[in-house]
């Protein structure tokens, strides 16, 4: 599975926000410069992740972008489904489709539905805090995640 650009420069950004002082503002020119993100996409992303209430924005001078929420309040699969990311990994795994004639006797079916909702649940358990600096200037997850197929 690849995520689109939409879905990772989304969560880059929100995981800048977080990293940065929230007490203030960060310019989207910054986040840009910082994170490498075209301006003009990254000016469309911050304005739908607006709308589904992950960011707020403040304008003027001393304008920009901050979380709307503590990053402890905000999962990855939060973001993800705010840009419309799609998690399914096979098409016999979307709701909105014709049902997979092969879906009752596919040895392969109960693979990808395990495979599809392990990754939703890592996705809905991992927050931004969990991946922003934990103040000892290291960083990554707080969790320890076992995998078994």
């Amino acid at each position: 599975m690849i995520f689109s650009a939409r879905a990772r420069y989304s969560v880059r950004a929100i995981l800048y926000l977080a990293s940065r002082a929230y007490s203030y503002p960060i310019t989207t020119s910054e986040i840009s410069r910082e994170e490498e993100i075209p301006k003009e996409y990254l000016e469309r992303l911050l304005n739908h992740l607006k709308k589904k209430g992950l960011v707020k924005s403040f304008r003027g001078r001393q304008g920009g972008y901050m979380l709307s929420r503590s990053p402890d309040k905000i999962t990855i699969e939060e973001i993800l489904q705010a840009v419309g990311e799609d998690l399914v990994l096979a098409k016999c795994l979307r709701e909105n489709m014709e049902p997979c004639q092969r879906k009752e006797y596919c040895l392969a079916f109960p693979l990808w539905k395990m495979l599809r909702e392990k990754l939703v649940d890592v996705l809905k358990e991992v927050t931004v805090r969990d991946l922003v600096s934990k103040g000892d200037g290291k960083t990554g997850l707080l969790h320890n995640y076992t995998f078994q197929i």
